[in-house]
């Protein structure tokens, strides 16, 4: 694998955006080669930043790909009571654990020792190009985080939920993805695995 990393200032308007690039490549003899080069910029002083990756398939076959973004949010956005607020056409249990919660899916409980996580998967609602977000939102609902995606770059969602104490992670994760974490074997008989041709880029 061979990993570059470059950080510049673009634009001389007020105010400046940083962007800081990188690029990776991990590609093995017998094995798929993918390059990924990653943009995370920010205008100076905003409270939001952008990320736009790019993952080309270096080898001349098709392969199949997955990406998830694992996007981790606690306090002071994750407290008891908090609420995760999405469009979606369809809500499901990830397994048996998370059946037990599926009637409070989208609220949240202050850190509680011993809790097993709860994972839900989602299949978002978008507006006709693709834009959708989904938000963390507090208790009193005047403090939030949002994440904002492409249902077409990315269809499927996943919320984490893992309340438990703080000293063993009070977090949970807001993670658009290209399918869902379940095995390779089972997302592709699903249909939902992405496959880039020779040369290509999603």
């Amino acid at each position: 694998s061979r990993v570059e990393v470059c950080i510049e200032r673009v634009g001389r308007g007020d105010p400046p955006r940083i962007i800081v690039a990188g690029t990776v490549v991990e590609a093995a003899l017998f094995y798929p080669g993918f390059g990924l080069h990653t943009e995370i910029s920010t205008v100076c002083g905003s409270n939001a930043f952008t990320i736009v990756d790019t993952v080309t398939n270096l080898k001349a076959v098709d392969a199949e790909f997955e990406l998830l973004y694992h996007c981790n949010f606690g306090p002071p956005f994750l407290e008891a009571g908090s609420q995760l607020e999405m469009p979606a056409r369809l809500v499901a249990p990830r397994d048996a654990r998370a059946v037990e919660g599926i009637g409070s899916y989208a609220s949240y409980l202050g850190p509680t020792d011993g809790f097993i996580e709860q994972v839900y998967w989602y299949e978002p609602l978008a507006t006709n190009d693709g834009s959708t977000l989904s938000m963390l939102r507090n208790a009193e609902g005047d403090r939030g985080v949002v994440v904002r995606y492409n249902t077409k770059q990315m269809p499927c969602f996943s919320q984490w939920k893992n309340t438990a104490s703080v000293g063993d992670g009070y977090v949970t994760g807001l993670e658009p993805g290209t399918d869902h974490p379940n095995s390779k074997t089972f997302e592709r008989e699903q249909g939902r695995l992405m496959s880039l041709a020779p040369g290509a880029s999603h």
